[in-house]
């Protein structure tokens, strides 16, 4: 999972859906929040979840709703700026190989 450091200004990641699973519209497609209102925002070309100025509490993007627009939160989890890496799966440690038995023959 991507992280978020503070309120997500600086947030680049690639997130695309909110907290509510809808799909976010390109932001080119708003009035408001332009990329060239906001251009360091990350807002590009993109359908992307960001926070253009800092001025909501963490990531978001607009979505569609009937014939309008609205906005929603994106599920930004506060933490390091940078995604997390899982830890790597160890490998099985492979059962040891019988050995024959030893007879003892004198």
């Amino acid at each position: 999972a991507e992280s978020v450091v503070g309120n997500g200004e600086s947030y680049r990641g690639c997130q695309s859906k909110t907290r509510s699973g809808r799909k976010c519209i390109p932001w080119f497609t708003t009035a408001d929040y332009t990329p060239a209102k906001f251009p360091t925002s990350g807002l590009e070309e993109n359908a992307l979840c960001r926070n253009p100025g800092g001025k909501r509490d963490t990531i978001w993007c607009f979505v569609m709703n009937g014939g309008g627009k609205e906005w929603e939160y994106c599920d930004g989890e506060k933490g390091t700026s940078q995604a997390t890496t899982p830890e790597p799966t160890p490998e099985p440690t492979p059962e040891p190989t019988p050995q024959p038995a030893q007879v003892y023959d004198p």
